[in-house]
């Protein structure tokens, strides 16, 4: 995978970006743009330039925006934690090209092997809009780990491994569990929190022991 740099010009400095937890897909909504096309309207726009950190073209080629590192200008409320990534065409009515979908998806992996488990987002989903698009393909771009001959990586199911486990410790307990899972956390069996978790030998015999079933048979 190769990242074109533009230096594309700006007007000021980009403030440096504490966290990143997120990315957020977008679509230029135009048929046909530029790199520079799209920094030039955010720059009309009074910004300092480009609000996205990469720009990937209908051919593949992926074009660095804004320094990754950087405060982004692409999703209101999310910018300070987000990467923006933005890919030319109307992917309200128009088909996304297997070229570009393979680039996002190269792209994000590596960008997801980098950071670990950052969550991936349409910007529609953090905002009321309806970019990227109807037609933007959703499912497919979430497949970002599998490459193209359908191997991974280490690092790459590591990252997917990480990304899987923080999405279970965010749910809540099945309806069937969940008062029995509840008594468990108000005896100090658990701590109440990540029910869908994974549990690990001595994850389960430290509870054994809080329910006193260790060192309780024949010696």
């Amino acid at each position: 995978m190769k990242i074109i740099e533009c230096n594309l010009p700006r007007n000021g400095n980009f403030a440096w970006r504490g966290r990143t937890e997120e990315v957020i897909l977008h679509h230029a909504e135009a048929s046909s743009a530029t790199v520079w096309d799209i920094n030039q309207w955010h720059l009309d726009n009074g910004w300092t330039g480009i609000g996205y950190h990469y720009y990937i073209r209908k051919d593949g080629s992926i074009y660095r925006g804004r320094p990754e590192w950087a405060v982004g200008a692409h999703a209101t409320g999310h910018n300070d934690r987000s990467i923006g990534v933005c890919c030319e065409g109307a992917y309200m009515t128009e088909t996304m090209p297997a070229a570009q979908l393979s680039a996002l998806r190269a792209l994000l992996r590596d960008i997801m092997g980098r950071y670990g488990a950052l969550a991936l987002r349409r910007h529609r989903d953090v905002n009321a809009t309806n970019c990227p698009g109807d037609r933007f393909p959703w499912a497919e771009a979430q497949k970002y780990m599998e490459e193209d001959d359908g191997m991974l990586t280490y690092e790459q199911f590591k990252a997917y491994m990480e990304r899987w486990q923080k999405e279970q410790e965010g749910k809540s307990p099945s309806a069937w569990a969940a008062d029995t899972w509840q008594a468990a956390a108000e005896a100090g069996i658990t701590d109440g929190t990540a029910p869908g978790a994974p549990m690990t030998r001595e994850m389960g015999v430290t509870m054994l022991g809080r329910c006193g079933l260790v060192g309780k048979g024949e010696k």
